[in-house]
């Protein structure tokens, strides 16, 4: 599939690669502010067992978007040989729901495995941290935390179907408004004293907004009708 790229894809490249990367240096000064020492420090926990568990990725979303040849029209997927092509360039809507079914499959294996040891494991070590605070405060926002990677995870896919089809300005244009998201819903939480729940609800909000719009993007702009069908 060809796709000329012009000046809007480059901005919208550029708005989520700074966003990417800047969001939670965008919230860090509130966090200092609005937080004491002792949840700045178990925010960071929250980050590193999150860090770890995200490990388990494996980076398949770039490997399931490399071999999603059947939107050149690609007739069967090999790992061994070219796959042959059908003259008119069209989707083979048989093998895009084996693709889809055989990955919803991998990526629920994954996101039980994570929520496994997030309520397990995590709620555990959180409960050896010396905490002055209520600990039925941490561990919900600890589990707000934890079911927002969740559904990362679970819905990953996604984003290997837009970049394997080369939507990968629509995909900048969900990590933007998801970013965002993140940064408009948790500032207020800091300020009206939420704290790390602040933290916990922007992820969640932003992960939400995040999965709702690459869904959209997935299953309604091209080929609305087939696509509509596997969803």
């Amino acid at each position: 599939m060809k796709h000329q790229i012009n000046k809007n894809d480059v901005i919208w490249g550029y708005l989520s690669q700074i966003l990417n990367m800047a969001s939670s240096l965008l919230l860090l000064p509130f966090i200092l502010y609005f937080l004491d020492q002792e949840n700045v420090g178990v925010w960071y926990v929250f980050i590193t067992i999150i860090g770890l568990i995200q490990l388990l990725e494996f980076g398949f979303t770039n490997n399931l978007s490399l071999y999603l040849l059947f939107y050149a029209g690609a007739e069967h997927i090999s790992d061994k040989n070219l796959p042959s092509y059908n003259k008119a360039g069209v989707v083979n809507i048989r093998l895009l729901s084996d693709i889809i079914a055989a990955s919803r499959k991998i990526y629920l294996f994954v996101s039980i495995i994570s929520l496994t040891i997030i309520s397990s494991a995590g709620v555990f070590y959180l409960s050896t941290l010396n905490y002055s605070g209520s600990h039925s405060y941490l561990y919900i926002s600890w589990l707000i935390y934890g079911f927002a990677t969740v559904i990362i995870f679970y819905f990953g896919y996604y984003n290997a179907l837009l970049k394997g089809r080369g939507d990968q300005t629509q995909l900048n244009k969900v990590i933007v408004f998801s970013k965002l998201t993140n940064v408009v819903c948790t500032i207020p939480l800091l300020y009206f004293g939420f704290g790390i729940l602040s933290i916990s609800i922007g992820m969640l909000c932003s992960v939400i907004v995040d999965r709702i719009l690459v869904r959209k993007s997935v299953f309604m702009i091209k080929q609305p009708k087939q696509l509509r069908l596997l969803n």
